[in-house]
């Protein structure tokens, strides 16, 4: 299989999720969201807690070697990072962000969150 085939194929994918789902479920939580949230998560003994963050490093076997350096982890594997924020009981996905750099650790991509930083 080709990669333009899998790029065109990957594309199509999301440009269906977009049109599909994308006014309910691709969007910022609105007030009343993180007020739900957050009363599910104090009910957990969470309180103030408005999600969960996870990053999964992947090993990126067939990167460009223009991007070794900035794509190397802390192994010094060449490292991709997808990045998940997760709310609540529903495990809705409030934002999802793929391609940082392995040289970023957990804390950098928190903090380069534009989703973060606005409901903070």
């Amino acid at each position: 299989m080709s990669e333009t085939y899998v790029m065109v194929s990957v594309k199509g994918f999301c440009s269906v999720l977009l049109s599909s789902f994308g006014k309910e479920y691709l969007r910022q939580p609105s007030n009343v969201d993180l007020v739900r949230i957050m009363t599910w998560y104090s009910s957990n003994r969470l309180p103030g807690c408005i999600g969960c963050l996870d990053c999964k490093h992947w090993r990126w076997a067939n990167r460009p070697m223009s991007m070794a350096g900035m794509f190397s982890g802390k192994v010094g594997k060449p490292i991709v990072v997808l990045k998940a924020n997760v709310a609540g009981s529903e495990l809705w996905i409030w934002h999802l962000a793929f391609g940082f750099p392995g040289s970023l650790n957990d804390i950098d991509i928190l903090n380069s969150s534009t989703t973060i930083q606005g409901i903070m």
